[in-house]
């Protein structure tokens, strides 16, 4: 079959193909080759959701993508992603928990636990998880993530997590609190998200920096032993604190790093989202941002 049939069958799957064909056309497992399922990923995502694509993808969305995915196969430890604010880091990593909670069919992470800051905006992401995956056409398609739904169950969909019918939980927390002992179901976290983990008020004190950096520690020594992994999304806004110790190297530790802007060969700034920003769109939010450095 030439590239260009392959193409128009998968056009047919996505536009004509019935519930079961399209399916498993995205069902994977996760030794399949990274390409295989990145390529099922960016389709799905924009077959249900293509609210978020509104314009093109930026180069650095492939780096997001692959460093998800490394966390999720256990190829890494830990996933730094810092990027400037807009770069919809934290919209790729909820698309893609949604994504593997759905299709991988060996459901090769069980328990994830997403913390924040504030135990408010943990919930959310939780929430949004839920919503992306429990409402709407994926719900339709994959009902089987929720044939079982008892009371307790119902309590946490309303509040700070849920555990599906194919036995995966998802589970809020916050980085103000010890995770030490932290147990779902006689099991450890083998994942954990770090999403707006620390804020400006956070480093004008030195107590709850150290506070937040030993309980992220805890978490750490209390994921399961294997195939474990943490992702840090957040914004690199001082050279100290706790996200300023995460940007250095690491053994199993990946980084990215993306700025609004960057330098090419030539020395010229360039968008590193162009489809979204122009350079005289980055110049005026330079000159109105009340911290450019630290947000972008």
């Amino acid at each position: 079959m030439s590239l260009s049939k392959e193409y128009l069958e998968i056009n047919r799957i996505l536009d004509e193909g019935d519930q079961e064909e399209i399916k498993t056309f995205f069902a994977f497992t996760v030794d399949e080759p990274d390409e295989m399922i990145l390529f099922k990923f960016e389709l799905w995502s924009a077959h249900f959701f293509p609210q978020y694509f509104k314009v093109e993808d930026a180069p650095f969305h492939a780096d997001i993508d692959q460093g998800n995915l490394d966390i999720y196969k256990g190829n890494i430890d830990e996933f730094v992603d810092a990027a400037f604010r807009g770069a919809a880091k934290t919209t790729r990593t909820k698309l893609w928990r949604s994504f593997v909670l759905c299709n991988d069919t060996e459901h090769f992470k069980r328990f994830l636990k997403i913390g924040c800051k504030k135990i408010a905006n943990a919930k959310k992401l939780v929430t949004s998880i839920y919503n992306m995956v429990a409402t709407g056409r994926v719900r339709r398609y994959y009902p089987e993530i929720f044939t079982r739904v008892e009371a307790k169950e119902k309590r946490q969909e309303t509040m700070g997590g849920f555990v599906t019918a194919t036995g995966v939980s998802i589970q809020a927390t916050t980085v103000g609190v010890e995770q030490r002992g932290d147990v779902e179901d006689e099991s450890r976290p083998d994942e954990i998200w770090f999403d707006d983990f620390e804020t400006r008020n956070t480093l004008r004190s030195m107590v709850e920096t150290n506070q937040i950096n030993d309980n992220m520690e805890e978490a750490l020594d209390g994921m399961a032993i294997e195939r474990s992994g943490i992702t840090y999304t957040c914004n690199y806004i001082s050279e100290r604190g706790n996200v300023h110790k995460l940007m250095q190297p690491a053994q199993g530790r990946r980084i990215l790093d993306t700025a609004i802007k960057y330098r090419d060969e030539e020395g010229e700034w360039q968008p590193s989202w162009p489809a979204k920003h122009t350079m005289q769109r980055i110049n005026k939010i330079e000159s109105n941002a009340k911290d450019f450095p630290g947000e972008y």
